[in-house]
């Protein structure tokens, strides 16, 4: 089994199940854990360094111009000679395109499996350490990890009081133009004791307009960028000071905002998504009382 992955939850997962020796190849963006960084990188992305409503621009330009934000390396590849490519098609700016992926597996020899994680919610991420597990070969270590990690997150849901309404709470995903995060993530609020705003449990992020929140008058904030890591996130946090209607949200008045990283938190549906969980419950629940999370998360990943 030679496995490359291109997408950087499925080479967390793959981590986790006890499987990361059987990686041959990895995306540019599988920076965790630190012990794959000399795996060789098969794909890469041009994105500008950048105002965030110009790297919002360039990104659409490039998905619109060549269906994919990103380029494989397929000589690379065919050198690494893979049996399985591990990707996923839930979202254009997340990974290389699945179409592409396909048609590269048809030109190589032999022809690779491909196994496509495309999670909505939590209880789908459970699941893609169960597929990851099956398609190479650890099943059993898969299911094990997945029962762990439920067990995680039942016993931090058990922290929440269901009988009073949480605090209205958003998720930033990107700041120009704003977007809220979608998919498993409001999910994720709900099941935390909060009450998400914006896109429904499942449902895909989308840009918006600043009045959507605004009129929900959110109690809490989490700004987490997809795919920015802390260094780089002061320009996100630039656009939304500089704007009319940032201070005057409850969130910002009562400083009950938090500033996460995008590389490690919401955006990606691994197993570090418990240790996000896990410091998510006691946050809205008392904002200045819970611990930091890169300092939770620390001694758990």
């Amino acid at each position: 089994m030679r496995v490359i992955t291109l997408t950087p939850a499925a080479a967390e997962i793959m981590n986790a199940i006890g499987a990361a020796d059987l990686l041959v190849g990895r995306s540019h963006e599988d920076g965790f854990p630190p012990g794959l960084a000399d795996l060789p990188i098969v794909s890469c992305a041009s994105i500008p360094s950048a105002s965030p409503a110009q790297i919002s621009t360039a990104v659409d330009l490039a998905i619109r111009t060549n269906g994919s934000l990103y380029t494989l390396d397929i000589d690379r590849i065919r050198e690494l000679r893979p049996t399985l490519l591990i990707t996923q098609d839930l979202c254009s700016v997340c990974s290389a395109d699945l179409g592409a992926v396909q048609q590269l597996c048809k030109e190589l020899t032999p022809t690779p499996a491909i196994c496509s994680l495309n999670p909505r919610s939590i209880e789908d991420i459970f699941d893609t350490v169960i597929e990851v597990g099956q398609a190479c070969g650890h099943t059993e270590d898969a299911a094990r990890i997945m029962v762990a990690l439920r067990a995680r997150f039942c016993d931090a849901r058990d922290h929440v009081n269901p009988y009073v309404d949480g605090p209205r709470t958003a998720v930033i995903e990107w700041t120009d133009p704003l977007h809220l995060a979608g998919l498993w993530t409001p999910g994720m609020i709900a099941a935390a004791g909060g009450l998400p705003i914006g896109p429904r449990p499942g449902e895909a992020s989308h840009a918006i307009d600043p009045s959507v929140l605004i009129e929900a008058r959110p109690e809490r904030i989490i700004i987490a960028p997809c795919g920015v890591a802390l260094d780089n996130i002061e320009p996100h946090l630039d656009a939304l000071r500089a704007t009319d209607w940032w201070h005057a949200l409850p969130a910002v008045q009562n400083s009950h905002v938090q500033v996460l990283d995008g590389t490690s938190s919401f955006s990606r549906p691994g197993p570090r998504l418990i240790d996000v969980f896990e410091w998510l419950v006691p946050w809205l629940r008392d904002p200045q009382a819970a611990s930091d999370f890169q300092m939770a998360a620390a001694g758990q990943s």
